[in-house]
């Protein structure tokens, strides 16, 4: 089963009709007992799939707000994007601070993904043509895409933009479909504050090798010129997620641990102590 994506670039957008989702993804062995399968928002679910052949979902967690995902050098990614919404929405994708369309340094107003309610589609690298993608892949700072444009100093974060689709105005008299799609056009919106992460990652996203991803152009109005929700999802080596106690290593079973409770119980007046042996 194919399903398409689609791209949407300001007043117009590309449609692709040649990738597909229907892949048989297996979920990593569970090893943290804080993992989750995807990050949420009220738009728009995001899954990241690592591997190249056998796709697995990487261990998403959620510390002090934020979203994080953990990966491992040299390994391809893709992001796995659900639309929870029963409207089509437009979503701007960011990858360590660049839109992963133009190469150009990521703002809410450029072009992005469409997606169809309730719909999925993948993202599997940066886009090179309407007909190809360079993968993403996860490797030292210094070697990620950003820093070899001069781009650097966002390493290590995903950003997802997303805008609800306008509903059509009111037909004019002697409305004609044509005339009125080619008047569409695209708002503009400010670039968003940057936010750096609680550290500095040890993994950026580098430039892969090339892949067929086949896209075609269509219209999108955006509702606002404002997203209607941004996600971001912070992205390092498991092993630095761990050292900073992000990712906590145990099966489902283990109990969490927890801070000292200086208030465990329920009693109400003091217990006399055992007796003296």
């Amino acid at each position: 089963m194919q399903r398409r994506q689609s791209l949407a670039w300001l007043g117009a957008s590309l449609w692709a009709g040649g990738a597909s989702v229907a892949h048989a993804y297996r979920p990593a062995p569970v090893q943290y007992r804080n993992a989750l399968p995807a990050a949420q928002g009220q738009w728009l679910e995001v899954e990241v799939l690592g591997g190249q052949r056998r796709r697995q979902n990487l261990p998403i967690f959620q510390h002090r707000r934020r979203w994080y995902v953990g990966g491992e050098h040299g390994q391809p990614y893709q992001l796995l994007l659900r639309n929870t919404s029963n409207r089509r929405v437009l979503v701007v994708i960011s990858v360590d601070g660049v839109n992963v369309l133009t190469g150009e340094p990521a703002a809410p107003e450029q072009t992005g993904y469409i997606i169809n309610p309730q719909d999925t589609v993948q993202i599997e690298g940066w886009r090179k043509s309407l007909d190809t993608v360079a993968q993403f892949i996860f490797t030292p700072p210094d070697d990620s895409y950003a820093e070899r444009t001069g781009q650097g100093g966002n390493t290590g974060v995903l950003g997802f933009a997303v805008f609800e689709e306008a509903a059509p105005p009111p037909r004019p008299p002697g409305y004609r479909r044509q005339e009125y799609e080619s008047a569409k056009g695209a708002p503009r919106a400010p670039a968003p504050a940057g936010a750096a992460a609680e550290s500095r990652s040890d993994m950026g996203t580098g430039h892969g090798q090339e892949m067929p991803s086949s896209v075609r152009e269509v219209q999108f109005r955006r509702a606002s010129p404002r997203p209607a929700e941004t996600l971001q999802i912070h992205y390092a080596s498991l092993a630095q997620l761990e050292r900073q106690r992000i990712a906590q290593r145990g099966g489902w079973q283990q109990r969490p641990e927890q801070e000292p409770d200086p208030f465990p119980g329920e009693r109400r007046f003091v217990p006399d102590p055992p007796p003296w042996r």
